[in-house]
């Protein structure tokens, strides 16, 4: 999940674990990845981004229709990879805290609008412990059904 804690959230998961992070597309390949996670390993991939009508579908986020990505569930399912929510916050005093929560059972239905939606609800559930902490800069609801445009051009 994007909170402005990123950068940090990820370096403290590194150091209790073999740990990576895709953060945008790189020169390894997807067959990398599934054979780095059917190792057992772990990797952070997040659904919470609207890159395009490619590899998305519709689903709720906080009662919103918003382009979520299916890569994530593809990957875990090729992989057979456990989705296990991790969320990362900021709290009083400089410290941080990292919330594991409970894998998700019933993510990996194949049925891509379904899966979207559960996996938009456990973001939004993380998000609403600390909805300042959330990086709503990503514009998740720039794609609309409707083709209408919700955030101003910038021209």
């Amino acid at each position: 999940m994007h909170f402005n804690t990123i950068g940090i959230g990820t370096r403290l998961l590194s150091e209790g674990a073999c740990f990576s992070v895709v953060y945008r597309p790189n020169d390894s390949t997807v067959l990398e990845l599934i054979r780095y996670l059917r190792n057992g390993d772990m990797c952070w991939y997040t659904l919470d981004q609207d890159y395009g009508t490619q590899q998305a579908v519709f689903a709720p986020f906080f009662g919103v229709p918003a382009f979520t990505v299916t890569t994530t569930t593809r990957i875990a399912r090729i992989s057979r990879a456990t989705i296990t929510p991790i969320s990362h916050y900021r709290l009083l005093g400089g410290r941080y805290r990292i919330t594991f929560d409970p894998p998700l059972a019933d993510f990996l239905s194949g049925d891509d609008p379904a899966d979207a939606t559960r996996g938009n609800q456990a973001v939004g559930t993380a998000v609403l412990l600390a909805p300042e902490q959330y990086l709503w800069m990503h514009q998740r609801f720039k794609h609309q059904a409707d083709g209408s445009m919700p955030y101003p051009s910038e021209s």
